[in-house]
């Protein structure tokens, strides 16, 4: 499983990084330089924020999108009880508007004795 990017202990640690960077500017690490650092640290920081504010903004947006997706949702309800009053639980109109006729719902089932005896704890098989 890949691991979550830490993105706030990863920037903090890039601004230490660059400070003590800066501090002793000699410093190489291979072909990486203290311009390079610092130009990827301004990119990270930037692309940071601006997820941010577009998330935020989505945000909005996805609760805009929960309200109406509710909102016609018991529009749905309201139209299937509709038919279902006008044409009766087994109609085909019933089914055509997604819902189950009464006719091909199942009927529930018994469970023996025995299945109920061992899903309470008891141990006991009648004969």
């Amino acid at each position: 499983m890949a691991q979550k990017v830490k993105i706030k202990a990863i920037l903090k640690n890039a601004h230490i990084v660059k400070t003590v960077w800066e501090a002793n500017p000699d410093f190489q690490m291979g072909d990486v330089q203290l311009n390079d650092f610092s130009m990827i640290c301004e990119t990270a920081e930037g692309l940071a924020e601006e997820y941010s504010r577009k998330r935020i903004e989505l945000t909005g947006l996805k609760y805009n999108r929960d309200d109406k997706v509710k909102e016609l949702n018991v529009l749905i309800t309201r139209f299937r009880s509709g038919i279902r009053g006008h044409y009766g639980p087994d109609s085909p109109q019933y089914e055509q508007s997604g819902a189950t006729r009464a006719s091909a719902r199942k009927s529930p089932k018994r469970k023996s004795n025995l299945a109920r005896e061992s899903s309470s704890g008891n141990r006991r098989v009648k004969l």
